[in-house]
């Protein structure tokens, strides 16, 4: 996900020593590579709990098949009392017990109103009764029968949304009406915005899945899925994975039938509807060119028939028009795009810059008027880094959110060479100083309520400089080779912080900083390095015309959870 907030800006720094008659330009300034010639090279001791493993539940998901019943949210355009908000799903979850007498399940719920349960005991449904409600966000089934580990059952529920809120209070779902005034932007502009088409959609990350599903509401829990979606006559659902069918009924209503080609875990489906325009690219793939994957783009119709480049006009064919050559890129870097479409579907009011739902991102109309496009390239990058592979709970967030920001930084590379990859990360770097700093907790293990607020700028900016200094550290070729490798081994999995570092520590023997020292450092404790340089010069009576210097570096770094020495 891209933070709306987060503009890349290209400040340059340039720190330079004078010394004789050489100057020496520090592009990056780098102060985590600063070599020491053997000096201060001893290991910090690890004070910081040890990461905690993954809190799972007592069973594992294998399949959602859930119905979303649009059609009362929808049928009015303009509308939006108390009875316009309301409609029902159902939701068919297969699940398999992960220990012995498991005797209920356990489900994350919030706001909902639970209509009935049904479980399915060898082939025959029966009623859970009294039918089981929802208390603090959980919802309890009692099952039939006890599971011993590896037996299966599936649950059906039935359920209603009845959340009349202030648009302030959406949780997980999301309506507007037609003609709804927005605001007036973007800049420089500031034309006044009203929703083009009445607009529902699902916005899930990082946990309100539950708000509009009863799911297990946690990213390390992958599974099978399906989404079916019934809405007027007239309405396009974008959805993730590729469309089964559409189901007409008489002149009234139709239904989408969309069903993920890849596991999925819950925060990453979505579902879409609109009175929207579809259109098409086509990326051929770079292992296969005889082979094309749809790229599907899903905006109002204004915006595909708009034509100014100025930022005047929402322009969806100007803004998208680089999306094949971007998979393309991404691609050869990473390994091959891994699901069965790519598509964009553009929403306003939108509350985030981007959303990475899996093979279908949700983005800011706005981007479609600022042409956005590294909004657009971290986006896609998530296909891989938080898709493909994911983050296990969210105090690995950095992983996806860093590994897409530092894809930003590959993009500008591509674009401008080097030093377009270099000014990009002195940005993410001014941001991070800007915000705080050293003042700052680590990376890791953050509250999920400030991940995608007031500590965003580490899970992104300061993230994506870990893997770049993970990068350097290794080598470029040995980086990539072994990120590839992790991406194959660990495809449609969830991931934990130790995870990586162990698949690094097995596929890389001797790195300049050991691989505990270095994830210790940067992603467990909080800083960065701070250098304090002096020198000490000697002059010489001959006519040689040389001195001696003696130039001495200390890194004087102090703080709350900051490493007495950062070990480089």
């Amino acid at each position: 996900m891209k933070k709306s907030h987060f503009n890349a800006l290209f400040f340059i720094f340039f720190f330079s020593i004078q010394y004789l008659a050489s100057s020496h330009l520090i592009f990056l300034n780098e102060p985590s590579f600063v070599e020491f010639n053997g000096y201060f090279r001893s290991r910090f001791a690890k004070t910081s709990d040890e990461p905690l493993e993954v809190q799972k539940r007592n069973y594992d998901v294998l399949r959602y098949d859930l119905y979303l019943d649009w059609y009362n949210a929808l049928k009015n355009p303009k509308s939006m009392d108390s009875t316009d908000i309301v409609w029902f799903g159902s939701n068919t979850i297969l699940l398999k017990a992960e220990v012995e007498n498991l005797s209920s399940v356990v489900l994350d719920a919030a706001s909902l109103l639970i209509d009935s349960v049904l479980v399915n005991d060898n082939g025959i449904w029966r009623k859970v009764l009294p039918t089981p409600k929802i208390v603090a966000q959980k919802l309890t089934v009692p099952l039939p029968r006890s599971l011993n580990i590896g037996d299966s059952i599936s649950i059906k529920v039935f359920y209603t949304y009845n959340r009349f809120v202030d648009e302030s209070q959406y949780r997980g779902f999301y309506l507007y009406p037609k003609g709804k005034y927005v605001g007036r932007l973007p800049a420089p502009f500031y034309d006044s915005v009203f929703v083009e088409e009445r607009l529902a959609y699902t916005m899930s990350e990082p946990e309100d899945a539950r708000y509009w599903m009863p799911c297990n509401d946690a990213p390390y829990d992958k599974a099978d899925a399906k989404i079916t979606v019934r809405v007027p006559s007239g309405y396009v659902v974008a959805s993730n994975g590729f469309l089964s069918k559409v189901q007409a009924e008489a002149d009234t209503a139709i239904v989408y039938f969309w069903v993920s080609d890849k596991p999925i875990t819950t925060y990453l489906m979505a579902a879409t509807a609109s009175k929207f325009h579809k259109y098409s690219d086509w990326y051929k793939k770079v292992t296969n060119p005889l082979d094309s994957i749809e790229i599907q783009y899903y905006v109002w119709e204004k915006d595909f028939k708009a034509t100014k480049t100025d930022g005047s006009e929402y322009n969806a064919t100007n803004t998208f028009k680089t999306t094949p050559e971007m998979v393309k890129f991404f691609s050869q870097i990473f390994v091959e795009y891994p699901f069965v479409k790519y598509g964009m579907v553009a929403l306003m009011p939108f509350n985030f810059g981007g959303m990475e739902h899996q093979t279908i991102t949700s983005i800011n109309r706005v981007w479609l008027r600022q042409n956005t496009q590294f909004g657009i390239a971290h986006e896609l990058a998530h296909q891989w880094i938080g898709d493909l592979v994911t983050c296990a709970t969210w105090k690995d967030i950095w992983f996806n959110e860093g590994g897409a920001t530092w894809s930003e930084a590959l993009y500008a590379e591509k674009l401008w060479g080097e030093n377009g990859y270099n000014a990009f990360l002195l940005s993410s770097r001014s941001a991070y100083l800007k915000k705080g700093g050293i003042s700052l907790p680590p990376i890791y293990d953050l509250p999920v309520n400030t991940i995608f607020g007031d500590y965003a700028i580490l899970v992104y900016q300061k993230a994506s400089w870990f893997y770049h200094m993970l990068k350097e550290m290794v080598g470029d070729s040995l980086f990539f080779k072994t990120f590839r490798s992790f991406l194959q081994d660990y495809s449609f999995k969830s991931v934990t912080t130790e995870d990586i570092k162990n698949y690094f520590k097995n596929k890389i023997s001797n790195p300049q900083v050991d691989f505990d020292t270095f994830f210790d450092q940067w992603l467990y404790k909080a800083g960065h390095p701070v250098y304090t340089l002096s020198s000490i010069v000697h002059s010489y009576t001959n006519d040689s015309g040389y001195f001696d210097a003696k130039i001495i570096l200390s890194q004087v770094q102090t703080g709350n959870n900051v490493p007495e020495i950062f070990v480089t």
